[in-house]
C-alpha cells in the first residue's frame, strides 16, 4: 500500500518553505518552487514614513489626542503573505501533489494561515505546530517534527 505524500509547511510572516517527508527515519527534501519570501517593511515604512500617528482635537475643546492609524499596513502585509501561501498549497493540493499538510509556524502567522486556508486544504492537515523553525538549518529540521511527520 501506498504511503500518502505529506509536505511540511514552515513559515513565517517574512518566509515560506515547503518540504515533503520521505517517511519514518529517512528525512525529508525541499519541495521545487515552494520556497516564498515576503519583504515586510518595518511599520513606520508602510506608514508611508510617518514616526506617529496624527494628532488631533477634540470639537469644542482644548485637550489634544492622539489618532490611531484605521488599519496597519504592517500587519497587512503578513496578512497577504499568508494568503499567498495558503493559494498556492490550496492550487498544489488541486493538483494532487500531496495529501496531509503538517503546517509549522509561529502563532500569529498560524492564525493568519488558518484563517486564509480553504476548506479543502484545512481538512488534510494532520498537525499544527506553534513554533518558528524557519531558521533552523535544513539537518536539525527532522528531530523538531519527529512526533508529527514521518521524516
Amino acid at each position: 500500500m501506498k504511503s500518502a505524500r505529506t509536505w511540511i509547511l514552515i513559515a513565517d510572516a517574512g518566509r515560506a518553505h515547503v518540504y515533503e517527508a520521505l517517511g519514518q527515519g529517512r528525512g525529508m527534501k525541499s519541495v521545487d518552487g515552494l520556497m516564498l519570501s515576503n519583504s515586510v517593511p518595518r511599520s513606520r515604512d508602510a506608514q508611508g514614513g510617518a514616526h506617529k500617528p496624527g494628532r488631533g482635537q477634540a470639537a469644542g475643546g482644548v485637550g489634544r489626542h492622539a489618532l490611531e492609524p484605521t488599519s496597519d499596513p504592517h500587519r497587512q502585509f503578513k496578512r497577504q503573505f499568508a494568503d499567498q501561501v495558503a493559494a498556492l498549497l490550496a492550487e498544489r493540493l488541486a493538483r494532487k501533489e500531496f495529501e496531509k499538510l503538517v503546517v509549522v509556524a509561529p502563532p500569529v502567522m498560524l492564525g493568519d494561515l488558518r484563517a486564509a486556508m480553504p476548506e479543502h486544504v484545512r481538512q488534510v492537515i494532520k498537525a499544527e505546530i506553534n513554533k518558528d523553525l524557519t531558521k533552523v538549518p535544513d539537518a536539525e529540521l527532522p528531530k523538531h517534527l519527529v512526533d508529527h511527520a514521518p521524516v
